[in-house]
């Protein structure tokens, strides 16, 4: 059982000293004893410094005096759950910015479209700790992404026009590459929806086909702007990559330039 003070942030062993290089800061919120230990360990092996608590109050408290690079979210906890501490992150402005990974797994579905609806940024699968060499690349990835040595931002100039319905089934191609790869479709749909939102300036129910998959290019009107279907491809990669990495984010690519070689334009910009 949990002692009463378990709650709290603790400064593991080997923080830097003054005047040393600043080392990453890593918050985990996770009520599994066995889980917090493993990360610190593995945390402080690769040089960061780790913290870390049960619930969302010993989380908030943590925060107040501390700015991590990363808080290490579990949803389900004691008390409160995980999504009201990434909600409450979100709400106040000296922390909005405060990058949050749901620390969970993408066969739960369910919890990853609500981080995304909350707020999350990636996710970081608990299942990755099993293998050590590849949980040590996927944070080394996030946190190279924050340091921004590695970028997943889309360009800001728009793209040259694509031919529309090549470009169409490559994006369908690679939402079902995706699909083939366990990604669930009610993840890729939420991500899509965002997509179309972030281009479009809005999204309608009806621009999707029932699968949540399909995009409607006549509802759209892609045909009057052709510009768009690039953008949309180009957002959408990117979302991918900072939500789970480039090894979600390639072989998407891929599968969109197998339909559309044109499009290659479009990822040769961004690397």
């Amino acid at each position: 059982m949990a002692s009463e003070d378990s709650g709290r942030a603790t400064q593991p062993t080997g923080s830097p000293a003054a005047g040393s290089e600043r080392r990453p800061g890593l918050l985990v919120v996770d009520d599994a004893p066995e889980i917090t230990r493993l990360v610190e360990r593995l945390g402080q092996r690769s040089g960061y410094v780790v913290r870390s608590c049960i619930d969302v109050a010993g989380a908030w408290e943590a925060l107040q005096g501390w700015r991590p690079d990363l808080v290490l979210l579990d949803l389900n906890l004691p008390g409160e759950n995980g999504l009201v501490l990434c909600r409450r992150l979100r709400q106040r402005p000296e922390l909005a910015s405060l990058r949050v990974a749901l620390f969970g797994d993408w066969v739960r579905a369910e919890d990853i479209v609500a981080g995304l609806e909350a707020g999350i940024d990636c996710v970081i699968a608990k299942d990755l700790l099993c293998r050590p060499a590849e949980w040590q690349a996927r944070l080394q990835e996030v946190f190279q992404t924050i340091e921004g040595r590695l970028t997943d931002r889309e360009p800001e100039e728009p793209p040259a026009p694509l031919p529309l319905q090549q470009a169409l089934a490559g994006l369908n191609q690679g939402l079902h590459a995706l699909a083939r790869r366990s990604i669930a479709p009610s993840i890729l749909s939420a991500l899509l929806r965002r997509t179309v939102a972030k281009v479009c300036g809005e999204f309608r129910q009806g621009w999707v086909g029932a699968d949540g998959l399909t995009l409607d290019a006549q509802r759209l009107d892609l045909a009057g702007h052709p510009e768009q279907i690039g953008r949309i491809l180009q957002v959408f990669a990117a979302l991918l990559g900072r939500l789970g990495g480039r090894n979600i984010r390639e072989p998407f690519e891929q599968a969109v330039l197998a339909g559309c070689p044109e499009a290659a334009v479009l990822w040769n910009r961004r690397r």
